[in-house]
């Protein structure tokens, strides 16, 4: 198939894959969808506005359910390989969108998704409020699910429904997997998890972070994956262990980091004021696929990663051996 050069039409997405090429620009609310309580919560006061539709099946009397085109495969697709056609396919995707792609609306899909848009938005530099958008929405999500708990409580329910219990899962994962690994949610009905990091806590010799620490990925662009890691506790220090995708398969090559060289912004004991941190930017080459941070009380620290990417067998290794339970 050809590729078109440019940005030109929305008639230029079509040309990418089958599913685009069979695509309607019309109202959701003019569709054949089978799944109008699926897309009306997501799309809010856009299901009238005309934007791209794409069928979702097929029969002998031809191409029929007609929804929105899931940014899940294509934001995955790019993800994967940084390649700069998948990039373009998701520009040319948000210009046929009838709706802003940055916004964010709280609602709950099977998928455990349904944000690519906006979080894509947000790595690209348009959508700089997203991570504290998509946080709210996942909070208000939390505890929507457990008010429904509650609420069917003591209720027998007479079929086996998985719906019902889809619908009260109070445990949200996609905002956490966006913003602190850098990775698209999981593919649905499959698919392994993708990141650009993931992190372990090195004193306690376990998956995840350490407590009162916070970690943000703004970027993934492989060359300049930027990662900020946040101290909260006022007078404990923290030790990450930083890993280069989920299964450890990238390496890092090289790190920038920020840190301040000396104390001098803390002035004289009976000055009243002080002064600003002097934070320099330092390199330091990696080589492998971890990273040890030492975060000091009340510290934030940027990491500015070159990865190279799916240079290393993926598994479950981890950097000290063993994981305790």
């Amino acid at each position: 198939m050809r590729r078109p050069k440019g940005i030109k039409t929305k008639k230029s997405v079509a040309k990418r894959f089958k599913i685009t090429a069979n695509g309607k620009v019309m109202p959701f609310t003019d569709s054949d969808s089978s799944l109008p309580s699926r897309w009306r919560p997501q799309l809010g006061d856009a299901v009238t506005s005309p934007t791209l539709l794409v069928p979702f099946r097929h029969s002998d009397r031809g191409w029929f359910d007609y929804n929105p085109m899931l940014a899940s495969v294509p934001v995955a697709l790019w993800h994967h390989g940084s390649d700069a056609a998948d990039r373009r396919r998701l520009d040319e995707l948000r210009q046929a969108a009838g709706y802003d792609w940055r916004t964010v609306r709280s609602f709950r899909s099977k998928e455990e998704a349904g944000h690519e848009e906006p979080w894509f938005t947000f790595l690209t530099g348009h959508n700089p409020d997203y991570p504290e958008k998509i946080l709210a929405a996942a909070q208000a999500q939390v505890r929507h699910r457990l008010a429904r708990m509650q609420a069917h409580r003591g209720i027998d329910v007479t079929e086996a429904d998985i719906h019902l219990w889809q619908q009260c899962n109070p445990v949200v994962t996609e905002a956490l997997v966006q913003l602190t690994w850098g990775g698209p949610q999981v593919i649905y009905n499959g698919g392994l998890q993708q990141a650009r990091v993931r992190y372990y806590d090195a004193d306690r010799r376990r998956p995840g972070l350490p407590d009162s620490v916070a970690a943000l990925v703004s970027s993934i662009d492989p060359q300049a994956t930027v990662v900020d890691l946040v101290n909260l506790d006022p007078g404990q220090d923290r030790t990450v262990i930083v890993q280069a995708g989920a299964f450890a398969e990238h390496t890092i090559e090289a790190v920038r980091y920020t840190a301040c060289p000396d104390r001098s912004w803390l002035s004289r004991l009976y000055d009243y004021g002080h002064g600003e941190p002097a934070v320099t930017e330092y390199r330091a080459d990696a080589g492998g696929p971890w990273l040890t941070v030492r975060l000091p009380a009340s510290t934030r620290i940027r990491l500015t990663l070159e990865l190279a990417l799916r240079t290393r067998p993926p598994s479950y290794a981890a950097p000290f051996g063993s994981v305790r339970p």
